[in-house]
C-alpha cells in the first residue's frame, strides 16, 4: 500500500532535497494525473517540479526500502524522475494509474540495482578466492573457464598428465565452493 511507504517515523536521513513530509501536507496537494505527466513528457520545468513535489517521497522511501542506503537511494530516486520526464511522453491511462506506473519504474530499477550489486559482490568474492589459489590451480582454472580449453588441451598446454590437470581443477573448484 502507498500509506506503508510513506512512514513519517522512518530511521533513515532524509536527503537534503526530499522536504520532510510536512512540508508536503501543509502545501497545497499536486495530483500526479494524466495530464501533469503528459506536461512533464512535453517538457514542462513547472510540470516536473510538480511531479517531483508530489512523489519524490513516496519513490524515495520506496527504493530506499529495497536498497537500505540514502546514498543509493537519492541517486535512483533521481535516475527514476529522469527516466520518467524522457518516458512520459509515452505513458498511457488506460494501461496504469500514474502513481503505480512510477512505483513500478522505481521498484524495477531498484530490484535492478541490487541484483547487480549482489552480482558485483559475488564476481569481488570469486575473484579474490582465485587470486588466493596456488598459481597452478589458478592456471589450469583460468584455461578452462576463461579460454574454454578441454581437460587434453589444458594438460598439453601445461605439459602436465590429464590427471594432474583434473586434480588441480578439482581442487579449484571445491575451493571456489566451500570459500577457502
Amino acid at each position: 500500500m502507498m500509506s506503508d511507504l510513506v512512514d513519517p517515523h522512518h530511521d533513515h536521513k532524509t536527503p537534503p532535497f526530499v522536504e520532510s513530509l510536512d512540508h508536503f501536507s501543509r502545501s497545497a496537494p499536486v495530483t500526479v494525473d494524466a495530464v501533469l505527466l503528459k506536461d512533464v513528457g512535453a517538457g514542462d520545468a513547472k510540470a516536473f517540479s510538480q511531479l517531483f513535489d508530489a512523489a519524490a517521497q513516496v519513490l524515495f522511501n520506496l527504493i530506499h526500502r529495497i536498497l537500505g542506503n540514502d546514498d543509493e537511494a537519492v541517486g535512483l530516486l533521481l535516475e527514476v524522475l529522469l527516466e520518467c520526464r524522457a518516458t512520459a511522453a509515452d505513458y498511457d491511462p488506460s494501461l496504469i494509474e500514474p502513481i503505480p506506473w512510477l512505483l513500478t519504474m522505481a521498484r524495477k530499477k531498484a530490484i535492478a540495482r541490487l541484483r547487480i550489486s549482489g552480482v558485483r559482490q559475488k564476481a569481488a568474492l570469486v575473484g579474490q578466492a582465485i587470486a588466493d589459489m596456488p598459481p597452478v590451480q589458478q592456471e589450469a582454472l583460468e584455461l578452462a573457464f576463461y579460454e574454454g580449453l578441454t581437460l587434453g588441451e589444458i594438460s598439453e598446454r601445461l605439459n602436465i598428465p590429464p590427471g594432474i590437470t583434473k586434480s588441480r581443477i578439482a581442487e579449484a573448484m571445491e575451493k571456489l565452493r566451500t570459500g577457502q
